[in-house]
């Protein structure tokens, strides 16, 4: 684990507790796009003052997406994973080891999804496949604001 990735967890710990994630139109607004997901008390949030983080544990499966304006991971190394609707995700390499995927559309907010799904770019694309960065994801956020 990073130490930027520790110091995110250290700084949830000392922020709001976790709340279950309110699930409207089979999703929910991740900041820069609208991700499909299925009501679950696995599901929840851990706001911080300026971010959020949303979390997902499971058996076997676990992750997360920060959404904020200073992902602890943007200095790592990019590698294209796609670009769409204006917004490009990268593959995260930090000090060596995979960090993630980094979404960004110009300078501003970010989403740092981390977790199991990301072990390799065949996972993430089947992953993304979820998340709609387009008019009809901007529509939903704004029906259905951040929590």
């Amino acid at each position: 684990m990073s130490l930027g990735v520790l110091a995110l967890a250290l700084t949830l710990m000392l922020q709001n507790a976790e709340t279950p994630i309110k699930i409207a139109e089979g999703g929910f607004c991740i900041g820069l796009g609208w991700i499909s997901a299925d009501s679950s008390p696995d599901l929840i949030v851990e706001e911080g003052p300026d971010f959020a983080v949303y979390r997902y544990r499971e058996k076997g499966t676990e992750w997360g997406i920060y959404s904020g304006g200073f992902s602890q991971v943007r200095d790592g190394e990019r590698k294209l994973l796609f670009r769409r609707d204006g917004v490009t995700v990268s593959a995260m390499i930090v000090d060596g080891q995979s960090e993630g995927y980094l979404a960004e559309k110009g300078r501003g907010l970010e989403n740092h999804f981390f977790g199991t799904p990301f072990k390799d770019a065949r996972s993430a694309q089947e992953f993304f496949k979820r998340v709609d960065f387009g008019a009809e994801g901007k529509a939903k956020c704004k029906r259905h604001p951040m929590q």
